[in-house]
């Protein structure tokens, strides 16, 4: 089938491969699949000549073994985009392996990894190859909608010429892929049915707003192999579904050079580790080590019961052998996989002292004795305070404030609060926060409280950024905006100190991850409905900039630059890649828009999402002067070292905040950082902000902005003589010292 490769690396038309394909035909397969008005008057007549056509290639094709009808064949074709490539992936997905492989292969390499990335994980028929190194590997590794062979994931990633041009996305700042999970899970499996819903996307499918996309989405949700696997099966076995081959070497062997092949595009790989929990106990089909020592690796409440406040069956990580299979196993795939880091899902339900053996344990491996320096690899994770170990019941927890000093970092939702606006859990998601117009830019919702309550929250809201913004450090002194020397733990968040970090690397920063609502989602709900669609992505980007000119580590979800939506979905573990897939055609929207949320989450907001999904819309030159921006804000971070102190010590002697105090302008954060001096201007107006310290002193707008793609911050200024600092409104204005 050289030949056909060589027509559909070439866009070959239909008839032409047809042609090649049948001994000829092409032209009467085309009038069929294509007739004109005047041949076939209605819809229905050339759905009825479309599935003519399909029945004479399905006869054509029949010593292949196809036995399809023509009806079963038009089916495939249209839930697997159209065209002679859809017919294909239809057929693949059908189980006629031999017959597909001769339409269009899907093996890992070459052209096979390229058009399974054009199509198949996103329903994308624009994506340009190498798309899929491009999404965020945790999605990516669990997408079900690659019909036979899930294999995609390690072995696109390893093939040179399909993941050029996703590198060329990530390395635009970033230094590391995070993986979710990909452990032996218990969902995603190879032999998994996959159950399809054929829909006509017209009338209630196509509106905006509509219940009926969710619906047929929750019919298949729990046949069609997507999860985003926290179910774990068995620790330390690659999951079989990722690979080409889940018998055998296959998996380990691919799982290697995925890896491999991301280090030398240089790119280090963290994997998203899940050993708070199983996912079943007892005699369940899917549980193990419940099997195993009955009671002794679940955690168990008083009555005997398995606890599953992480909402399946809870481990015992800090009972002896279950602490020392983390252990080995986060060994095993350092050293055996050289993953380079790793991400420790709701590491609160962990013992700190479970945590620092892992970080002793690697700390010990060698590049002379191991092939790995253990010491380079990272560690972080998520280190909530919550149920039946909360406050330290059983043991000292892996929490926010328990890991200070470990070098092992935590997520601080202390910003990400402030920036978004209240908490991801809030009845009203109209809540607004320093991002989102609060004071400023007032929304409808009477959530905010009065004019004078919105000014006191703003303000305290930006404290919480400030502290942020240093790394979150416990000890780092500053004027508040109540005119109070504070130290970073005296600035309250909802009765816990803010700042709780002994060094930068001990929190990591974000505005959003692949828990609640994308970042685009929440700003939706609480920026006022009016906002256009160019001020939506500036406050993308601004909200964004709050995390990545942090000190320490920082983080973004995978597309959050092109304004990824899930259409406000807040938790699409299970909602496939219809409300999931990153569009990375703009031409394609964001996602936004593809009909109500999920009802299982999201139903109570309903009366919320409705009236925006109907009306809020971005497009290309928002998309990509977003995505512009951002990375503009990435290479500026990455070349500027003072975004990248060590210590505690050195942010405190070259951070600070200037205008800090009870005269700071609401919706405006001035920081100084060396020679830098960088503005955050979240209201909607031009602001000056002058800093007497600074006048007679010589700055210009940093070299990356000026010649950069937003437009807006270019006419950001500096007055010499005063010292005043001008920039647009919602615009992060970055301006570097002339010496």
């Amino acid at each position: 089938m050289s030949d056909v490769r060589k027509l559909l690396a070439t866009d070959a038309t239909f008839r032409e491969v047809a042609d090649l394909l049948f001994g000829g035909g092409g032209d009467e397969l085309v009038a069929k699949m294509n007739p004109t008005q005047s041949d076939l008057a209605t819809k229905e007549r050339r759905k009825r000549g479309a599935t003519a056509a399909l029945s004479g290639v399905g006869a054509a094709a029949g010593a292949g073994g196809l036995t399809l009808s023509g009806m079963e064949l038009r089916r495939g074709m249209k839930a697997h985009g159209g065209g002679l490539k859809g017919l294909a992936r239809g057929i693949k997905a059908s189980g006629h392996s031999k017959v597909a492989a001769a339409l269009l292969p899907l093996e890992v390499a070459g052209l096979g990894g390229e058009l399974a990335a054009t199509k198949i994980l996103h329903g994308d028929t624009k994506k340009k190859p190498g798309a899929l190194v491009k999404k965020d590997l945790g999605e990516l590794l669990n997408n079900s909608s690659v019909p036979t062979k899930r294999s995609l994931t390690m072995a696109v990633a390893t093939n040179p010429k399909t993941r050029k041009k996703g590198i060329e996305y990530t390395k635009k700042g970033a230094g590391a892929l995070r993986k979710l999970p990909d452990k032996v899970i218990t969902t995603n499996k190879v032999e998994k049915a996959r159950d399809s819903v054929e829909v006509t996307w017209e009338g209630e499918f196509a509106k905006a707003d509509s219940d009926k996309q969710q619906e047929c989405v929750a019919k298949a949700a729990a046949k069609d192999a997507y999860n985003w696997g926290y179910d774990p099966f068995h620790y330390t076995v690659p999951e079989g579904s990722y690979a080409t081959d889940p018998d055998g070497t296959g998996r380990t062997v691919q799982f290697r050079k995925m890896v491999q092949s991301l280090n030398q595009d240089g790119l280090r790989v963290v994997m998203d580790v899940v050993y708070n929990h199983t996912a079943a106990a007892g005699q369940a089909d899917t549980s193990v080590l419940d099997k195993v020592v009955p009671g002794y690796y679940q955690r168990l409440l008083a009555d005997g019961s398995v606890a599953n406040s992480t909402c399946c069956a809870n481990t015992a990580t800090e009972n002896a052998m279950m602490g020392k299979l983390v252990v080995d196993s986060v060994v095993t795939w350092a050293k055996e996989y050289k993953v380079d880091g790793f991400r420790f899902d709701l590491m609160g339900h962990q013992p700190k002292a479970n945590i620092l053996a892992v970080r002793k344990a690697l700390d010990a491996l060698t590049l002379a004795k191991d092939g790995v320096d253990g010491k380079k690899i990272i560690m972080y994770g998520e280190g909530w305070n919550f149920g039946e170990v909360a406050d330290d019941a059983r043991f000292v927890q892996a929490t926010q404030k328990n890991m200070a000093g470990t070098g092992v970092a935590t997520f601080s939702d202390r910003a990400r609060d402030a920036v978004r606006g209240g908490s991801p859990f809030d009845s009203d998601p109209g809540v607004q926060g320093f991002a989102s117009g609060l004071y400023t830019d007032p929304n409808s919702s009477s959530a905010n409280g009065t004019t004078a309550e919105q000014k006191a929250r703003l303000l305290h809201y930006q404290d919480l950024i400030k502290v942020g913004l240093t790394g979150n450090l416990a000890k780092y002194r500053f004027t508040d905006t109540d005119g109070k020397e504070v130290t970073g733990a005296e600035v309250d968040y909802n009765g816990q100190p803010a700042g709780y970090a002994d060094a930068p690397g001990d929190a990591v920063a974000y505005a959003d991850a692949h828990d609640n609502e994308s970042l685009f989602d929440a700003l939706t709900y609480k920026l006022p409905k009016g906002t256009s669609a160019a001020d939506r992505a500036r406050m993308q980007v601004l909200a964004m900039a709050t995390a990545t000119l942090s000190q320490g580590p920082s983080l973004s979800q995978a597309g959050s630059d092109l304004l990824r939506s899930k259409s406000l979905d807040r938790n699409s573990f299970d909602s496939g890649d219809w409300f999931n897939a990153i569009h990375w055609n703009c031409a394609d929207g964001n996602g936004f828009g593809r009909g109500l949320p999920m009802a299982a989450d999201n139903e109570s907001k309903w009366p919320y999402a409705k009236p925006l999904l109907s009306s809020v819309q971005v497009g290309c030159p928002q998309i990509e002067g977003a995505s512009a921006a951002y990375r503009d804000l990435l290479k500026i971070r990455s070349t500027e070292k003072t975004f990248s102190l060590g210590t505690a010590g050195q942010v405190q002697s070259d951070l600070s905040f200037p205008l800090s105090g009870k005269d700071e302008t609401p919706g405006v954060i001035t920081m100084e950082l060396g020679d830098l001096v960088v503005v955050f201007n979240a209201t909607p107006d031009r602001q000056e902000q002058r800093v007497a310290s600074l006048a007679g002193t010589r700055y210009r707008l940093h070299p990356v902005q000026s010649a950069g793609a937003d437009s807006v911050v270019k006419s950001s200024a500096f007055d010499q003589e005063s010292g005043t600092f001008a920039v647009p409104g919602r615009t992060v204005a970055i301006f570097s010292r002339i010496s």
